[in-house]
C-alpha cells in the first residue's frame, strides 16, 4: 500500500469523513489518495469507516508512492548503485499523472470527459495548454513531451498548476454509460496535491528542480538546495517571522530556475539588510562572530561598490553567503521566540 497524497492532507480529509455517517466519499478518498486498489479493496471488505480509522492511526508507517521497500541485497548491505531514471522518465510519469487528473475531474469542470447522456463534448486540455504555453498539440502529453525540449516540459508543469483543482463531489446518472460528473472544486487543495505528486516524481528522477509549494513563487519551477538544504529554503519561502516579506522575496530570487549572479546578489543584499536591522541582538548573542557576518557583505562587492573591495570572486561564493545569511535569520527567529516565551 502506497500513499499519493501528503500525509497530513489525507489525515484531515479522512477525519472529516469520519465525523459523518457512512458515505461513499470514503471509498472515493481511498481511490484517489492511494496507489493501486489495496486500500480500496480493504474498505470494500471491512467497511470504509474502519479502514479510514486504521489508516489514520498507521499513516506514518505507510510508504509514499515512489518510496521503495529495501530489497534483499540492500537489507544485507550489498546494495547496487543504480542510476536515477532521469528527466525522460519524469516526463512519462507526468504525462500519466495528467491523464489521471483529466479522467478524475482534477483539471476542472470544463476539462473532463464528455457525458454521452447530455451529449457534451470532451473538454480540450490541448486548447487550455496552448492558451497558457503558446505550444500547439500538447495533448496527450506523452508524445509531445518527448518531442519538445526541457523548457517546454517545465512550462507545462507550471501551466498545469494553473489548471488543477480537487473535486470534492461527484455524481452520475447511472445509465447511458455515464461518466462521473465532478463539482465542488478546491483549487488550493488541488494545487497542494499536484505539487506534492510532481515533486515526488522529480525527486525520484533526481532532477534538480521542484514546483515551489509555498512562498511568492509557489507553483513555479525552482532549483533545489539538495537534500540537506532544501528544508531551509522551504522555511524561508513560508516563514512568518522577522521581515517575512523580504526573506520570502530573497528566497524567490535565489531559487528561481536560471537565476543570474545579479539576482543572487540581490537576494544576499536583502538578507544582509534583514540581519542589519537586528544587529544589536546578534552582537549580544554571537559576540565577536557578529562582525564577520557584515565584513563579508561590506568587504566584498556585494552590497556596496567601493574601492578596495574584492570583486573577482567565484559566483558560487554568493551561494555560500546566501545559505549562511538565511541560516542566521532562522537562528534569529528562534532567539526572538525564546525571548518572547521568557517575557
Amino acid at each position: 500500500m502506497r500513499l499519493r497524497w501528503p500525509r497530513d492532507l489525507f489525515v484531515s480529509e479522512a477525519e472529516e469523513l469520519l465525523q459523518d455517517p457512512f458515505t461513499a466519499r470514503g471509498l472515493w478518498l481511498l481511490a484517489r489518495a492511494f496507489v493501486g486498489d489495496d486500500a480500496l479493496d480493504a474498505a470494500l471488505e471491512g467497511g470504509d469507516q474502519a479502514v479510514l480509522r486504521l489508516l489514520v492511526r498507521d499513516i506514518d508507517s505507510i510508504r509514499d508512492e515512489y518510496e521503495r521497500r529495501p530489497l534483499f541485497s540492500e537489507r544485507h548491505g550489498r546494495s547496487r548503485q543504480q542510476p536515477a531514471p532521469g528527466l525522460g522518465w519524469a516526463k512519462e510519469e507526468v504525462a500519466k499523472l495528467a491523464i489521471r487528473y483529466y479522467r478524475t475531474g482534477a483539471l476542472g469542470r470544463e476539462l473532463q470527459p464528455s457525458c454521452p447522456d447530455d451529449r457534451t463534448n470532451d473538454g480540450d486540455p490541448s486548447a487550455a495548454l496552448y492558451r497558457l504555453t503558446g505550444l500547439e498539440g500538447l495533448w496527450p502529453l506523452g508524445r509531445s513531451l518527448r518531442e519538445h525540449d526541457d523548457d517546454a516540459f517545465f512550462d507545462v508543469l507550471e501551466a498545469l498548476d494553473g489548471l488543477v483543482v480537487m473535486p470534492r463531489r461527484r455524481d452520475r446518472h447511472g445509465y447511458a454509460s455515464c461518466n462521473w460528473h465532478y463539482g465542488d472544486f478546491s483549487r488550493q487543495l488541488g494545487q497542494r496535491v499536484y505539487r506534492f505528486e510532481v515533486n515526488q516524481i522529480l525527486t525520484f528522477a533526481d532532477v534538480p528542480y521542484r514546483l515551489a509549494e509555498s512562498g511568492e513563487d509557489a507553483g513555479t519551477i525552482v532549483t533545489t538546495g539538495g537534500d540537506d538544504l532544501a528544508p531551509l529554503l522551504e522555511w524561508g519561502a513560508a516563514q512568518q517571522g522577522i521581515e517575512a516579506g523580504e526573506v520570502c522575496h530573497s528566497v524567490s530570487l535565489f531559487r528561481s530556475r536560471g537565476a543570474t549572479p545579479e539576482e543572487k546578489r540581490s537576494a544576499v543584499v536583502s538578507l544582509a539588510r534583514v540581519l542589519e536591522q537586528h544587529r544589536r541582538l546578534l552582537k549580544t548573542e554571537l559576540r565577536r562572530d557578529e562582525a564577520d557576518l557584515f565584513n563579508i557583505a561590506n568587504n566584498f562587492d556585494i552590497r556596496h561598490s567601493r574601492d578596495g573591495q574584492q570583486g573577482d570572486y567565484d559566483p558560487v561564493f554568493l551561494d555560500w553567503v546566501f545559505w549562511w545569511y538565511l541560516a542566521t535569520i532562522e537562528l534569529l527567529n528562534r532567539l526572538l521566540e525564546r525571548q518572547g516565551s521568557a517575557d
